[in-house]
């Protein structure tokens, strides 16, 4: 792909590693890494290495009657805990490294609690779990990798924790998505992918992840001898690999600490593969919040006959601290890109199980957590960066990307795959669908227009926050670009607290006002809905 980023000066701009992939295969959702997974573990022989913003022990790789089968056919527990404790005991060889970040009170409520996740491997001489503070101020850890013997590494947005196993049915009420604990909660539909690759590219992010370990734990991890005995091939044999023998790209966020350089090659790539485009722009995100991005993407838009831009995001963030600014940002961005959008090329959209109906919107919205781009279908990335500020300075990252040479048919055919696959079961339609679609509409808006209407389907964006504007929290305390200062950091922690304080007192006020209703049915629901709001307002800490 020709264009700018095409410059081998540009490249390293947008590039830390280039190397050759035996195989290269997506994992959509949950329920396919997880099983993919779960295989490699299996046949791990000299070390296993995990890199992530949160880990689980108690998770289950495989649920439901798969699971059960799978315990039958080859022994082998499903969780998480269990699973890594069987190999260690099979291969006395065998080491297993966890470096997890070490967080923050912001994400307490999402996260195992400390001594219930060294419990289930407290005391194992051959698995070291290590918490990873090396991160500026309210930065996070935000790369998830997992690399099996340097043979497989398994790089994209899914991490080994609570609520994120779902497969593509994204059922509203599934019980297999059982977040793990004492009382039974379960998780909403949720929409994620990884990239699976082998061959001299594991080996590179292998090595990156030793590097992540030596700059935590102070300590050096070996690379793992190569098994002359001639073990099983860690490549899950459930996965059918999307393409082989190419050569695969990863890119950094790392921010200035600590006297490392800083490294925004997400933020090179992504500008240079949005200018690069031709036909269009394919983008499935978790958030939309970084000016930087909305802004090349209107600058495509402007273009006369430029590419088409369609963006798939999730409804809004299930939380109010997020959606205060979040959501609030993504609305002025987006409008923006309507704004720029002088040819109608434009398509925002919201996966969803029942129509785009907003009533229990979370409960029926499929939970965009993907962060994934296509094109020209002669371009695929899969990471874990979002289009956010702070996924191009601030939080590591690490994106991976394959593009094809001129001249490669298989190779597009199989990224056009891969993105027709996406479309289809989000709209609820058959792959071949799609593409009779863009065919016969000639556009890949128009074809998503054409489709979409059923109860499982791709709805406008047509809603704003439902946070109010003046509630909102400064974009540039919770989305910066790069490290804050220590006051800005200080007054970032107080703005959240109370945000926090206030999601608390919002659902108090509102199970007081259900009740309230309950109890005398003939209150009008507009007087309750404004005496709701009034005394939120009134107990608000942002007020």
């Amino acid at each position: 792909m020709g264009g700018p980023g095409s410059d081998p000066a540009d490249r390293m701009r947008e590039v830390e590693w280039t190397a050759r992939a035996d195989r290269v295969a997506p994992l959509v959702d949950g329920a396919e890494y997880f099983r993919a997974l779960r295989e490699s573990l299996m046949r791990a022989q000299r070390q296993v290495v995990i890199v992530g913003w949160d880990l689980h022990s108690e998770i289950d790789l495989l649920r439901g009657d798969e699971a059960d089968e799978a315990k039958k056919r080859d022994g082998y527990p499903v969780r998480l805990a269990d699973l890594l404790e069987r190999r260690l005991e099979e291969r006395a060889e065998l080491h297993a490294h966890l470096l997890i970040w070490e967080g923050s009170p912001l994400f307490a409520f999402e996260r195992q609690h400390l001594p219930r996740m060294k419990r289930p491997w407290a005391g194992h001489e051959r698995l070291e779990l290590v918490w990873d503070r090396e991160t500026p101020p309210l930065a996070a850890q935000h790369q998830k990798v997992v690399v099996v013997d340097d043979r497989i590494a398994f790089v994209g947005g899914i991490d080994l924790t609570q609520s994120r196993w779902d497969d593509h049915a994204h059922e509203p009420e599934d019980p297999r998505r059982r977040v793990p604990g004492l009382l039974p909660r379960y998780g909403s539909p949720y929409h994620d992918i990884m990239l699976a690759v082998d061959g001299e590219a594991a080996r590179v992010i292998g090595d990156w992840c030793r590097e992540r370990w030596r700059r935590a734990a102070q300590t050096r991890l070996a690379r793992p001898e190569a098994d002359a005995a001639g073990h099983d091939d860690p490549w899950p044999p459930s996965v059918e690999p999307l393409l082989r023998e190419r050569s695969v790209s990863f890119a950094l966020t790392q921010p200035a600490f600590d006297g490392r350089e800083e490294k925004r090659q997400v933020e090179a790539s992504f500008l240079a593969q949005i200018a690069s485009a031709q036909r269009f722009i394919f983008i499935e995100n978790q958030y939309f919040s970084s000016d930087t991005l909305c802004e090349a993407l209107c600058r495509r838009l402007r273009e006369p006959g430029g590419p088409e831009v369609l963006l798939i995001l999730p409804y809004g963030c299930p939380g109010t601290v997020q959606s205060m600014a979040l959501d609030t940002q993504r609305d002025l961005l987006l409008e923006r890109l309507r704004e720029a959008d002088r040819e109608a090329r434009l398509g925002v959209f919201w996966p969803t199980l029942r129509g785009g109906a907003e009533e229990d919107v979370h409960d029926y919205a499929v939970y965009v957590h993907a962060k994934t781009m296509v094109v020209d279908d002669g371009l695929l990335r899969i990471g874990s960066a979002n289009l956010a500020n702070r996924s191009l300075g601030l939080d590591s990252e690490l994106d991976a990307f394959l593009r094809t040479e001129d001249g490669d048919e298989e190779g597009r055919q199989a990224i056009a795959s891969y993105r027709r696959r996406l479309l289809a079961y989000l709209l609820g339609v058959q792959p071949e669908q799609v593409e009779a679609a863009e065919r016969e509409a000639g556009s890949l808006v128009a074809a998503v227009e054409k489709l979409r209407g059923g109860e499982r389907t791709l709805h406008p964006f047509e809603h704003s926050a439902s946070t109010p504007q003046d509630l909102a929290l400064p974009i540039e305390l919770a989305d910066p670009e790069r490290p804050l200062e220590a006051s800005d950091v200080l007054r970032a922690t107080k703005l959240s607290a109370a945000s926090a304080q206030l999601e608390d007192r919002a659902a108090m006020l509102r199970n007081r006002a259900i009740g309230t209703l309950r109890r005398n049915r003939r209150m009008l629901v507009g007087g309750a809905l404004a005496a709701l709001f009034a005394a939120i307002w009134a107990f608000s800490p942002l007020r």
